[in-house]
């Protein structure tokens, strides 16, 4: 990065210097206090690091100490997305005996508008700094207030996605779900016939919104009242007896309901 600035004034070598250790500094402390709010963190800096990595190949040529920087903002950014550090990350909200697992974000959301948010967010936040430091005052100036609100509403949405999870408590499982759900359910231990991966065929209320991955489907023995989020946030009411949801650990989820004696299997 460094020797990628070396071209540019000093005010912008400077700004942008200041922008990705502040930038490191959030992705360092989000490692150190797993939190929904810190997967978010480290899913949005780390494709930032790419990017910055990317630029500072192309400014310099593709030498040793470059390539080297690309690969580790690379493999770093990736980890980030991994479900073992999303797993941890949501889990340190836990509470007393309870234990998170993160939702797979819903297939249509990966088809373009989550990286549309992350692009928007990224640029409204970088651009209007980087123009004042460019001399490009007044321009700077605007984008930065017209970037921040930006920014935050991006930032916002991708959040929610760290708040969907699945949780295994004493009395049972609850689901949290702000995309499809207008307020968490419990689904009651003694209520629970089997949990297990969903059969194709299913006739289960799908709660997955088509995410990628195993889903699992949720079985009780009676009629569960939930409130569904349809198109522009109204709420439908449901009383399914089986329900699919797709986690990103699926495994991970069902040995620790097998730990709390819960009934899983196909």
């Amino acid at each position: 990065m460094a020797d990628a600035l070396d071209e540019r004034s000093d005010s912008f070598a400077s700004t942008a210097s200041w922008i990705a250790w502040v930038i490191w500094v959030v992705a360092f402390l989000a490692t150190l206090l797993p939190r929904p709010l810190s997967l978010t963190s480290l899913r949005f800096t780390g494709p930032l690091a790419i990017v910055a990595a990317g630029w500072a190949v192309f400014v310099v040529g593709a030498t040793w100490q470059a390539a080297l920087g690309l690969v580790a903002a690379t493999v770093t950014a990736v980890i980030g997305f991994t479900a073992w550090v999303a797993d941890d990350c949501v889990n340190g909200a836990s509470y007393g005996d309870e234990q998170r697992f993160l939702l797979r974000a819903p297939g249509a959301l990966l088809a373009g508008p989550a990286e549309v948010a992350w692009i928007a967010g990224a640029a409204a936040l970088l651009t209007g700094p980087l123009l004042i430091a460019a001399d490009s005052l007044v321009i700077g100036v605007v984008t930065t207030i017209v970037g921040l609100p930006v920014f935050l509403i991006a930032f916002r949405s991708l959040h929610a996605l760290s708040n969907r999870v699945v949780v295994l408590v004493p009395a049972g499982l609850t689901l949290a779900d702000p995309l499809t759900l207008a307020e968490a359910k419990l689904f009651a231990r003694d209520s629970i016939v089997t949990l297990g991966p969903a059969p194709a065929d299913t006739d289960a209320l799908d709660l997955s919104q088509q995410a990628l991955g195993l889903a699992l489907r949720l079985e009780v023995t009676s009629p569960a009242a939930v409130s569904v989020l349809e198109t522009r946030g109204r709420a439908t009411q449901a009383a399914p007896t089986a329900i699919v949801f797709t986690p990103a650990s699926p495994a991970a989820l069902l040995a620790e309901a097998g730990r709390r004696d819960l009934p899983t299997g196909a």
